[in-house]
């Protein structure tokens, strides 16, 4: 990690919990604030730090470290950014009770993901940036309902979909709504998206009410919420990649607390997944990166598979060399991955099966109805073929060797997770 890349960690440890949960005494918002006064980081340091908290969208989160530095010329780019995420913020909170509300009154039960329901474990909720609105819902026909409703009251649907978990709705403010009738895009392993299928039920009947920035939303019970955030972390990550945003949701997230039955549903829900290797992955990188206190998340990492990884003194024991792959990882991928032309995919092996498995894994998205028959596939996969490099050569400009490149060697880590086994 580059020392500007450290900084912000050791910035966001500040930032990402109340005084009584820092685990760190050293770290603390004066010893910044001294610091930067000071100038004993370096002016060009911090602006570098700034540059990368904004491209990962974390900037908000380090303005009480700024807010005695005005004379930083990069306090102005943290004010102004705070300033308008937090105006956004609840802008999204008051349209979210809105749609929530006017669905509940027509009888369509629904739960936020994401965005609000992530915010509210954070010491300060309006410094979470959120972009748009995501509604999940007991099934298709629920989704469908609730998009018919919204078109109804001034909402409409986006021109192009480009998703198959969810439709595309715009506001008349021209804020995106998504209505998801899936709790992912499907995965390269049908069992898994069968089993995701099967349990989408879950989370609307543990549905709870939660007062969030004062107003009343519902959002998943804690297990699916935090199981929800892995999924999505997941999905990010077998493709273009995420930053650190996703990380401090998931350190924040176990940062409040699990009760014991809420446990035993989580881990009811990532083994029987299989995605548990990912899940040791990320909380390691909280744990070393971001200051989450690992008697936090005891519990949840102690598992029959896993004792080995836990010392005698009950101190989670930390797979140093993976959770460092991964924070390099999504240093390099920034906020959406989208950080270099490419990033595409995250193939779950190193071996030309795996390869095929992803080829033929892209056709079915990109073709999901056209791939149901299996006589025209050759021409599908001659369609895939041809248009991935004429995209990525004349449009992206990117070679396909530099993208498979980069894909084998982000694959190396994902096979280590094991997932979906």
């Amino acid at each position: 990690m580059k020392e500007e890349e450290i900084l912000l960690c050791n910035m966001l440890k500040t930032a990402l919990y109340s005084e009584e949960d820092s685990i760190e005494p050293c770290v603390s918002a004066d010893l910044y604030r001294s610091s930067l006064f000071t100038g004993n980081v370096g002016e060009e340091k911090i602006n570098r730090v700034v540059d990368i908290a904004l491209k990962h969208s974390v900037l908000p989160f380090l303005f009480n470290i700024f807010d005695t530095v005005s004379d930083l010329e990069c306090f102005d780019v943290v004010q102004r950014k705070t300033i308008q995420i937090v105006q956004q913020n609840y802008h999204l909170l008051i349209l979210s009770a809105f749609i929530t509300r006017l669905l509940k009154e027509n009888g369509i039960k629904s739960v936020i993901l994401k965005g609000c329901a992530a915010a509210c474990y954070y010491p300060v909720p309006e410094y979470r940036k959120s972009g748009d609105i995501d509604l999940l819902f007991r099934n298709l026909k629920d989704t469908k309902s609730a998009c018919e409703l919204l078109c109804a009251n001034g909402f409409r649907l986006k021109e192009e979909q480009h998703a198959n978990h969810h439709i595309a709705c715009v506001s008349p403010e021209g804020i995106d709504i998504e209505l998801h009738s899936m709790l992912s895009e499907p995965f390269d392993n049908m069992h898994v998206n069968e089993y995701l299928k099967g349990i989408q039920h879950e989370f609307i009947d543990n549905m709870e009410e939660k007062e969030i920035m004062g107003i009343i939303l519902p959002v998943p019970a804690m297990p699916y919420n935090a199981f929800y955030l892995l999924i999505h972390m997941l999905q990010h990550f077998l493709r273009s990649g995420f930053g650190l945003k996703l990380l401090c949701d998931w350190a924040v997230l176990l940062n409040g607390g699990m009760q014991k039955g809420d446990i035993d549903i989580f881990l009811r829900l990532v083994n029987d997944s299989g995605i548990y290797g990912f899940a040791e992955v990320v909380t390691s990188v909280c744990v070393c990166y971001l200051g989450l206190d690992d008697s936090k998340v005891l519990d949840i990492i102690k598992n029959s598979e896993y004792e080995k990884y836990a010392s005698g003194d009950k101190k989670f024991k930390l797979r140093n060399d993976k959770a460092e792959q991964f924070i390099n990882e999504v240093f390099e991928a920034e906020e959406f991955g989208k950080s270099s032309a490419d990033r595409m995919v995250v193939m779950r092996g190193t071996g030309i099966a795996a390869y095929v498995r992803e080829f033929h894994h892209q056709m079915c998205l990109t073709y999901p109805k056209a791939c149901k028959v299996i006589v025209i596939w050759p021409f599908l996969w001659i369609m895939m073929f041809a248009g991935f490099f004429y995209r990525n050569k004349k449009i992206r400009n990117v070679s396909g060797v530099a993208i498979i490149s980069k894909a084998a060697k982000r694959s190396r880590l994902a096979k280590e997770m094991k997932l979906f086994k």
